[in-house]
């Protein structure tokens, strides 16, 4: 069983490459989180990110599940409780689910013990992961792309649309 997880710089098409994927296997029970920016009325703030379970369509934005802020200097401000509160619980009520997703591992989870473990877990579990990491260097981001478990692919504008099926293809023998 293989865990595909996507990379590529900002706006390529990760993120689209993986709706398209989850509507070709679809009816799935899926599990995990996505990440959600949305613009930001604080000021001097880009946007404010939030972790939402895999399949909700209409995610309540709160506190609880605010984990970044997006500054216009392009630095960011994390609050790694939200992930090792939140994210943890998304993880953890997982453990039904056919498909995993993560959407996506980057950099506000550095200073998150409980939820980079939970992470760990699953790759050496049985559900099988979609994800996306950030082409940055993190000790997790890193274990992640080393994992043996993992088949990391690169994503950019002018190969995103091939990779639809090819990605549907390895993924499905995996899904139970």
């Amino acid at each position: 069983m293989k865990h595909i997880f996507l990379t590529g710089q900002v706006q390529c098409g990760k993120s689209t490459l993986i709706q398209r994927v989850l509507s070709a296997l679809d009816p799935l029970c899926l599990g995990g989180f996505r990440s959600i920016s949305v613009a930001s009325i604080i000021p001097g703030a880009f946007a404010e990110v939030y972790l939402v379970p895999a399949i909700d369509d209409n995610p309540r934005l709160t506190r609880d599940n605010l984990i970044g802020i997006r500054w216009n200097s392009y630095g960011f401000t994390a609050y790694p409780a939200a992930f090792d509160n939140y994210g943890v619980q998304l993880l953890q009520n997982s453990s039904q689910a056919q498909l995993m997703l993560m959407d996506e591992l980057g950099m506000m989870e550095n200073e998150a013990p409980l939820f980079i473990d939970q992470v760990k877990r699953h790759l050496d579990g049985s559900i099988p992961i979609l994800g996306v990491v950030k082409p940055r260097s993190t000790p997790l981001l890193d274990a992640v792309r080393a994992h043996p478990a993992v088949e990391l692919i690169t994503v950019n504008e002018s190969n995103r649309e091939a990779l639809v099926p090819l990605v549907t293809e390895r993924l499905r023998p995996s899904i139970k």
